[in-house]
């Protein structure tokens, strides 16, 4: 039985957050273009394109695609690849008919993997088979998405050959790492498949850096999420409070209307009846001062 592959992943939300973005990017691609093999290389050495790779892999598969992950990176060989620590052959062995398609499975539903293989003397030529371009076919018919990863353009040419096959490239760098003119270079390679070209992912971004860049990028935090919840329910809690004290001081708010229209009709009434008795009384009252003044006269 063949070994599941256990694939590492970050385990950070920020990153997450940030492959998700490119995942949105892949995906429009395929929705508009049906598209759905991507290349990833580096403009320099040690930019972190596997480790990109490995994410959007993942990404993809947790989405519900059926997601292969090829390593291209044949010049390191198996030893120095902790994905291929457990099985003996891979992409050059099958280059060379050494061997079956080595498609294994992992331990994430839906994602593939097929290991770099043993190292060889001269990768560009076996990437320039018949046998690869055969593979490339049969892979984009049986899987949703083909992720390549190869090691950095700026170094050796081997994503150039392959740059014509698959739909899209992904270009990987590093700050402070990648120098301006390995970007430029890096990008002036790709130049030939300007139509291909999908954007530039930047890694190594301090924290600092990248809130400068992505504003609120921490929004959606657990802690964050309660601490602004606790927030505005307090901010409601006292705009409430105010309210009721501003009711308190009204009657005409506090009253309800069938009330206030009784009541207008009593002070209504009331008032008529104090007119009538106001005049009564003035009345009574003259009549008073006239019989005082006829018994003077008398």
């Amino acid at each position: 039985m063949e070994p599941k592959i256990e694939i590492y992943q970050s385990d950070s939300q920020i990153v997450r957050d940030a492959i998700d973005k490119v995942i949105v990017k892949v995906y429009q691609r395929k929705r508009e273009k049906n598209h759905r093999s991507f290349l990833l290389t580096g403009c320099s050495a040690g930019c972190g394109t596997t480790h990109t790779a490995i994410n959007m892999a993942v990404a993809l598969a947790n989405a519900g695609w059926k997601t292969v992950l090829v390593d291209c990176d044949i010049r390191k060989g198996m030893t120095y690849k902790r994905l291929n620590q457990e099985v003996n052959n891979g992409l050059s062995d099958y280059l060379m008919k050494q061997g079956e398609k080595p498609i294994f499975a992992t331990d994430i539903d839906k994602l593939y993997y097929i290991p770099c293989g043993n190292n060889v003397g001269s990768p560009v030529r076996l990437l320039c088979t018949k046998e690869m371009e055969t593979l490339v076919g049969e892979l984009n018919d049986e899987y949703d998405f083909v992720i390549y990863d190869f090691p950095s353009i700026e170094i050796v040419p081997d994503a150039g050959i392959m740059m014509s096959v698959v739909d899209d490239v992904i270009l990987v760098a590093a700050v402070n790492e990648t120098s301006k003119q390995q970007l430029d270079s890096a990008k002036s390679k790709v130049k030939a498949c300007k139509d291909k070209y999908l954007g530039l992912i930047l890694n190594k971004l301090e924290l600092p850096e990248y809130r400068h860049y992505v504003k609120n990028y921490d929004y959606f935090r657990k802690d964050l999420l309660v601490k602004k919840h606790a927030k505005d329910m307090k901010k409601i809690r006292e705009n409430t409070n105010n309210g009721e004290n501003e009711k308190e001081s009204s009657f005409f708010e506090k009253v309800p209307v069938k009330d206030i229209v009784n009541h207008l009709n009593n002070c209504k009434k009331k008032s008529s009846t104090d007119k009538e008795d106001t005049v009564k009384t003035s009345v009574d009252k003259t009549n008073k001062d006239k019989n005082s003044k006829d018994k003077k006269r008398k």
